[in-house]
């Protein structure tokens, strides 16, 4: 390892970094050498479960210059890993904005985002601050918990997968345009969660019935529709 140029000692770290983190987490443990080739590569992909990793990331994020930031994957969830904690019933006004700054600090470079919001009280003003924030290199989306629709005009110019769940009847998705002029480039649209929602799989007709040559209602950038059975009751 000493005679490889630093270059090449950097070019091995990004090809090793693409799990959650763990792996440039314990190169930059292992020597001040190692430490300052990998610091680039710190937070290129971050997950933060409960809202006390949640906090303490922000806070490593807001020592860390913008340069050394560039967050490329980002899972975050409201609900603790260990399984004997409860999940919270409504987030603090400054949990709130806690996630919300970690999303806003991150937009510029993300590629990918996966947001569980699973406090009821809370997950739809969070969801919605979510789309009204500017992701211009972001391609994938996921979404769990009570979510609004997305409606902001450009905030997502490369979106092209979105996964939405948690609204069990999201009557309206498809009939109106703002999913469409949220996300332009939308190819692949997944929706699950759902339940008692005999109104959405009427939308949801109609949107095959476009595939067929008829009206129509999804998006023209999607690729086409895939219908599974879901639970009425």
């Amino acid at each position: 390892m000493d005679t490889l140029p630093t270059e090449l000692h950097a070019y091995i770290c990004q090809l090793a970094c693409t799990d959650d983190g763990s792996t440039v987490r314990t190169l930059n443990a292992v020597s001040k050498y190692f430490q300052e080739f990998s610091r680039p590569y710190l937070y290129h992909n971050v997950s933060a479960f409960g809202m006390a990793q949640i906090l303490g990331l922000l806070e490593r994020l807001e020592r860390t210059p913008p340069h050394m930031r560039h967050i490329h994957h980002l899972f975050l969830s409201d609900v603790p890993s260990d399984s004997s904690s409860k999940s919270p019933f409504r987030l603090s006004d400054f949990e709130n904005q806690a996630l919300s700054r970690i999303i806003t600090l991150s937009a510029p470079t993300l590629e990918t985002l996966s947001l569980v919001a699973n406090a009821p009280f809370s997950s739809t003003s969070l969801i919605a601050r979510v789309f009204r924030t500017p992701f211009p290199l972001l391609h994938s989306l996921a979404i769990s918990g009570f979510y609004p629709f997305p409606s902001s005009l450009g905030k997502f110019p490369s979106l092209k997968r979105l996964h939405l769940n948690g609204n069990r009847n999201p009557h309206g998705l498809l009939h109106m345009c703002s999913l469409e002029e949220a996300c332009p480039s939308l190819t692949d649209l997944k929706i699950t969660g759902l339940g008692a929602a005999g109104a959405f799989v009427t939308e949801l007709e109609d949107a095959l019935i476009g595939e067929q040559g008829g009206p129509g209602t999804r998006p023209q950038s999607v690729r086409g529709t895939t219908r599974h059975d879901c639970d009425e009751g």
